[in-house]
């Protein structure tokens, strides 16, 4: 069942409240065990945003006459589409076997509810500068570089959310963020050597 239109406005809300640091934010999602599994739907919000990006970057595989995007003229070919669904997936599936290890049992529900609804929020910066890019009012060299700096920011909201939802020091936030980040490595690696086979 997807989420109806007030739970994604409060959510909406709630991420933003989280992205400038204000717990307050993880009282506008619904963090119950029902809101928890609507969470993993956000991702059907974010595939237009997903599509952009493949577009981008099947251009500027074409400027910089390097083959960056197997496109195949679709807007997200099969390879990409099962990366971005394993890396939704992956993270809170490995989280939920160390949560108790890792001592956030207790919140990992609302961490992982609150990491997908802030998802929303975090590709709207991406999404911006594919826009210029494809407008041509961004270079190639612009976009890599401005584009860097949003990995950053994103980075640091991921930390931030940790933070917040899980209730932990900065030190396991951190780990968190790193793990996530390797881990979405990993699978884009193993995807593209299971479609190279």
């Amino acid at each position: 069942m997807l989420p109806s239109l007030t739970e994604v406005r409060h959510s909406v809300q709630g991420s933003w409240l989280l992205v400038k640091g204000r717990s307050e934010g993880m009282s506008y999602f619904d963090l119950s065990a029902d809101g928890f599994w609507r969470s993993f739907t956000v991702l059907l919000y974010v595939l237009p945003f997903y599509m952009l990006g493949n577009v981008t970057e099947a251009q500027l595989g074409k400027e910089l006459g390097e083959p960056l995007s197997a496109s195949g003229g679709g807007l997200l070919p099969l390879p990409k589409l099962f990366t971005l669904v394993l890396d939704w997936v992956g993270f809170p599936i490995i989280l939920a076997f160390l949560a108790s290890l890792l001592a956030v049992r207790n919140t990992y529900g609302a961490y992982v509810t609150a990491r997908n609804w802030t998802t929303l929020v975090v590709v709207i910066p991406h999404a911006a500068l594919n826009l210029l890019y494809l407008a041509g009012v961004l270079n190639a060299d612009m976009l890599l570089t401005l584009s860097l700096f949003v990995v950053g920011w994103v980075l640091w909201v991921h930390f931030t959310v940790a933070r917040i939802a899980l209730s932990v020091g900065a030190g396991l936030a951190i780990g968190l963020v790193v793990l996530d980040f390797i881990l979405s490595l990993f699978i884009v690696q193993i995807v593209d050597q299971l479609f190279s086979l």
